[in-house]
């Protein structure tokens, strides 16, 4: 594999951290203080955060993902390389469906 499709298929990924960010950003006036991001199985909100600590929590969680995916992937460089990087896909687009569900389920 060429080493400029290497490190773009890595760092593709690091977009949906400005992605979550503009999300928060459009939605932030129609976000009421406390978001509701744990829910029962019925649909009830269980466990709330404001408004701040959500996106932190957020951006932590993609951030710590990115980072160790990406690391990961650096150093392998032997034919499991695609696995891994559908593995860390697949995790880095649940986490921006999830955050960006929990922004819209919210306003």
């Amino acid at each position: 594999m060429n080493l400029n499709n290497f490190r773009n298929l890595i760092l593709i990924p690091w977009l949906s951290l400005p992605i979550v960010l503009a999300g928060y950003l459009l939605l932030w006036s129609r976000l009421p203080s406390q978001i509701a991001v744990h829910f029962t199985a019925s649909g009830n909100p269980v466990t709330l955060m404001s408004r701040e600590q959500s996106l932190l929590f957020d951006l932590i969680m993609l951030l710590l993902v990115l980072s160790i995916g990406s690391w990961q992937l650096w150093r392998r460089r032997d034919n499991k390389f695609q696995r891994g990087l559908v593995r860390y896909y697949f995790a880095i687009v649940a986490i921006t469906i999830i955050s960006l569900g929990i922004l819209l389920f919210n306003i």
